[in-house]
């Protein structure tokens, strides 16, 4: 018997096999992401039937929250083939539903009800013949005391149990920044994934308005090469307003910027708006903008948390205040740059208590690029003549807020 030979054609033949078969395994195992075909409200009664058809059946998990009430259904990863509702629904039970994804590789649909309700069994139908498998959840109405005991998810129930529970994401300390290194840009392009932000008539939605337009000048910022820019999210995935601001302080940001499209009631308001952070709005119109993009984390299903107040800390109502003048004065630049490129608000420069803004020692604007309520703002922000010019005056202020330290870096 002749001893064994590695360079026999056999033996490589047979090894190079093997190793294309275990570089594709990982790729053959992949599962396909379920699709959802319709959605269907069935009226029984006084129940309401959810039914989400999907083209296979997937794991999931049902829980609810009160204040205002919901129901939260959390599943993979889903392409919800189906078009996002606007509007009161006309259903005795439930008010309104949005579904998107919620984190990577998780989607979720939130779905709003008149005022408590008891969720019978969930399940999920398997296809059966030309029917396809069919997500199932029933719900009719119930006592607050029984809603908050049986269902909520700070109650005793198993459906309560299954609430999945938020990662807790542990970033390093970052190191210190060297003197006169680039200025860092985060800017945060509002809502995402399960929140949509306004709709306007024809259907376009805010969060991608606004997510392109934060791609593009980001883009803008980083070819000039004077500024480190990052983005608060870069997909259409739904960020909590806490890690926005979060994300900021990981990465030592000297301005956040969150960019926004607004829709009101009076279709003939239009142009960008700059706003600030302030404990008592400038206006109502302020005030109700505030409202809303605060509701973000409810609008996503997600409970809120109690949070110290840091206004209780001296030194951090010290910075808080420079931080807010800082705002300001970027606020002041940004409106005059904008004034002689593109339309502008009649009340430019307005003040709310934005959750989002309220970083002590980061200055922050919001920026309402425009009214996705108006046709010719809804036109105008989806124009790359348009963002060129809002962009430029974007970045034309802060060359003027950062001075010296940009030209150094240029």
């Amino acid at each position: 018997m002749r001893p064994f030979r590695p360079t026999d054609s056999k033996v490589i033949f047979w090894l190079g096999l093997l190793l294309v078969i275990l570089a594709f395994a990982p790729l053959a195992q992949a599962e396909p992401i379920a699709i959802a075909q319709s959605v269907h409200l069935n009226v029984s009664g006084d129940a309401t039937q959810f039914e989400l058809e999907l083209d296979r059946d997937i794991e999931f998990s049902v829980f609810a929250l009160a204040d205002p009430y919901r129901v939260i259904i959390d599943l993979p990863e889903i392409d919800f083939q189906i078009p996002q509702v606007a509007g009161p629904l006309d259903n005795v039970m439930i008010l309104a539903y949005r579904f998107g994804l919620f984190s990577a590789g998780k989607s979720r649909i939130v779905i709003d009800t008149v005022g408590p309700v008891a969720i019978a069994d969930p399940v999920i139908h398997r296809p059966a013949g030309e029917r396809p498998a069919r997500l199932v959840v029933e719900l009719s109405p119930i006592s607050r005391e029984l809603f908050l005991r049986d269902f909520a998810l700070n109650g005793t129930s198993q459906l309560a149990a299954l609430a999945p529970k938020a990662a807790r994401t542990v970033t390093p300390s970052p190191e210190p920044r060297k003197v006169n290194a680039k200025p860092v840009i985060v800017i945060d392009p509002g809502h995402g994934g399960i929140d949509p932000g306004a709709i306007s008539k024809s259907g376009v939605q805010e969060k991608y308005v606004v997510l392109e337009f934060a791609k593009h000048l980001a883009s803008r910022l980083r070819s000039s090469g004077a500024f480190k820019v990052e983005l608060t999210r870069d997909s259409d995935v739904f960020v909590r307003l806490d890690r926005r601001r979060n994300i900021a302080h990981q990465y030592q940001a000297d301005l956040f910027l969150s960019i926004h499209a607004d829709s009101i009631t009076t279709s003939g308001v239009r142009g960008a708006t700059v706003y600030t952070v302030s404990d008592k709005a400038s206006d109502e119109l302020a005030a109700a903008l505030a409202a809303k993009e605060n509701r973000a984390d409810i609008i996503a299903g997600v409970q809120l948390e109690d949070v110290s107040d840091e206004v209780s800390d001296i030194l951090i109502e010290l910075a808080r205040r420079d931080t807010r003048n800082r705002s300001l004065d970027f606020a002041n630049f940004l409106v005059s740059e904008m004034s002689s490129k593109i339309k502008l608000n009649s009340n430019p420069h307005r003040s709310a208590s934005f959750v989002v803004l309220k970083s002590a020692d980061v200055p922050s604007v919001l920026i309402e690029l425009g009214y996705l309520s108006n046709r010719k703002d809804t036109d105008a922000l989806r124009s790359k003549s348009w963002q060129t010019k809002a962009s430029s005056s974007i970045i034309s202020a802060m060359e003027r807020y950062f001075g010296p330290r940009v030209a150094k870096n240029n």
